[in-house]
């Protein structure tokens, strides 16, 4: 919830960035992938209706939330940024079924004036939106291993891999508060396949024929457009797209992954 309440002061601050923010008399917002799928349980349209209203999530009283959003819905105005006052209907919160392209999960701002759209911003959300090196686990205090759920290395007879926590044996991972235990497993699915899913429905169809008898938390030899099927240990599934693999080792290696993930078991 809090993702989505950052991407609208986020967008806010583009709008007076641009000088736009005056200008806007009408909002629309398009959420999409897990976003969508969870989020009226997850209560994101009102985490971003807070955030349009100009409240932080840190500081707005509790008894506040209710009053704003009820005032949303009863008046069908929205006070932007708590700075000028906007026709809006909650219905202009839009849940789709479909994917964008860049990235499965994402958050759609559109911002109009006198019907013609004057801004378009994209935000994607993927987890904690974090990378972490091997140090920046082991040398924290913060519980971060929890979020990781693979790791890529390059090895010597392994070529490019992905491993599960559980089962990355390359480095010592013993200091690791937790150490998760996805499910990886490589699929007969193409590129070209998978570039055509833009559905939930497509995504779970594509999971249900994968073969996972034998697949466990390793993956090797990889090479770019090769796809991949993944589970984690909270029953997230979703695949891999393997874009792009550049160099060998720890200086100058990189591997470039795209994701599409699915509603949870």
């Amino acid at each position: 919830t809090l993702g989505p309440w950052r991407a609208a002061q986020k967008w806010i601050k583009i709008l007076k960035k641009d000088k736009l923010f005056h200008q806007i008399d009408g909002i629309r917002i398009d959420l999409f992938g897990s976003l969508s799928l969870t989020g009226k349980g997850h209560a994101t349209d009102y985490a971003i209706l807070l955030g349009l209203s100009g409240t932080d999530p840190e500081y707005i009283p509790i008894d506040d939330i209710e009053q704003i959003i009820t005032q949303i819905k009863t008046q069908k105005k929205l006070q932007f940024n708590n700075e000028k006052e906007i026709s809006f209907s909650v219905e202009n919160v839009v849940f789709n079924k479909d994917f964008l392209p860049f990235h499965a999960n994402g958050i759609m701002f559109r911002g109009f004036c006198k019907g013609k759209e004057i801004s378009t911003q994209t935000f994607y959300s993927i987890a904690n939106n974090q990378t972490y090196s091997l140090g920046d686990v082991i040398s924290t205090s913060d519980p971060v291993s929890a979020s990781i759920d693979f790791g890529y290395y390059y090895g010597s007879s392994d070529n490019a891999a992905l491993a599960s926590p559980a089962e990355y044996t390359i480095y010592d991972l013993s200091a690791w508060g937790s150490k998760n235990a996805t499910t990886l497993a490589v699929t007969t699915i193409t590129s070209a396949d998978y570039l055509e899913m833009v559905t939930v429905s497509d995504l779970e169809t594509a999971l249900a024929s994968v073969d996972v008898t034998d697949a466990n938390g390793t993956v090797t030899d990889l090479s770019a457009n090769d796809i991949l099927m993944f589970k984690t240990v909270d029953n997230v599934q979703g695949l891999i797209h393997v874009s792009a693999i550049t160099g060998t080792d720890g200086s100058d290696g990189m591997i470039k992954l795209e994701m599409k993930l699915a509603a949870s078991e």
